[in-house]
């Protein structure tokens, strides 16, 4: 397809922090990310891009055991991921129109006696959209406005020994606007 632009881009990375007199302290952490954009304009009025983001970074420490060798232990996992696209119709050059959702999550795990077990997790879901206007009033005036909704939702859920406690949903939603006429002489 003509119009349509795939990128992605990865990233990869460990640390390792040696305490040669705390070797209980020694700590391992990978950190893997990437990022998938997707452009697309599928004709000259209407376009889609797409992001998608998303990072893990599982970490833990060595042991030293009786036989005098460290071993790995896993002891945490972040990871999060964001997903965004912005859509834009532009019918005429003096009116258009846009949408922009996303939604983003944050996991956090942690090793219990070797298994691991959810700790955090939170979820967040954004849209805004609106319409914008640039249009011309006889041949001196030009009229300029816009109007847009902003939509947002967030929850946390914390794990503990007496279960997932789920926060309350959080929620903010406005709209705001501007018009203005400009006359020249």
């Amino acid at each position: 397809m003509k119009g349509l632009t795939a990128t992605q881009r990865n990233t990869l990375s460990a640390d390792y922090l040696e305490y040669p007199f705390l070797p209980e302290n020694a700590r391992l952490t990978l950190d893997y990310g990437t990022s998938t954009t997707l452009n697309a304009v599928l004709n000259p009025r209407f376009t889609m891009n797409v992001t998608y983001n998303s990072r893990r970074n599982p970490g833990g420490n060595y042991t030293v055991y009786p036989d005098g060798l460290a071993y790995f232990a896993r002891a945490d996992e972040t990871g999060t991921a964001t997903l965004v696209t912005a859509i834009t119709y532009t019918p005429s050059p003096a009116i258009a129109f846009n949408v922009a959702p996303s939604y983003f999550t944050s996991d956090r795990t942690a090793a219990v006696n070797g298994v691991d077990t959810p700790q955090r997790a939170n979820r967040t879901l954004s849209v805004s959209g609106g319409a914008n206007i640039n249009w011309a009033v006889f041949r001196k005036g030009l009229l300029r406005g816009d109007i847009n909704r902003s939509y947002r939702a967030d929850r946390t859920i914390t794990y503990s020994s007496a279960g997932p406690q789920i926060s309350p949903l959080s929620e903010s939603d406005y709209w705001n606007g501007s018009l203005s006429i400009s006359w020249h002489l």
